[in-house]
């Protein structure tokens, strides 16, 4: 692996970093082929029955961040999938288990706060494109 993807895989300061499946994807990059680390050869995509990835980090915007609401409302779409979901609050590095209400509430996640969410199931990608979409509209807290 090249330096500057390595670098981009630890995330050195970069925000809307996401990681999914085989592909590592930063604004409008993607790196496509996954190499075998020995030969070098280029390695198929990951099968449909494997488990998926998928990690991506937000800033907390609703106005009173992460309490009990927003955290039940998450746990609620979470437990919609079979994935592994877990957050992380950067800050602090707290993990919570993104289907526990109780364990979101620990993260203690003002607004403004930087979060990881991760997820690993056969439906992480659709795990994660609803809680990107859930947690970019503030987890509808008005």
């Amino acid at each position: 692996m090249d330096d500057e993807k390595e670098e981009f895989l630890r995330g050195d300061g970069i925000s809307g970093l996401q990681f999914c499946g085989t592909g590592l994807y930063y604004g409008k990059d993607f790196w496509k082929e996954k190499r075998e680390p020995e030969t070098g050869n280029k390695m198929d995509t990951m099968p449909e029955n494997k488990t998926g990835h998928c990690s991506e980090e937000f800033v907390l915007s609703n106005p009173y961040g992460l309490h009990a609401r927003p955290a039940s409302v998450f746990v609620q779409k979470a437990l919609e999938f079979k994935s592994d979901i877990e957050v992380c609050n950067l800050s602090n590095n707290m993990t919570a288990d993104g289907k526990s209400v109780l364990s979101m509430l620990m993260l203690a996640a003002p607004v403004g706060t930087r979060i990881r969410i991760t997820v690993n199931g056969q439906d992480a990608q659709p795990a994660m494109n609803t809680l990107r979409d859930l947690v970019l509209r503030g987890f509808e807290d008005e």
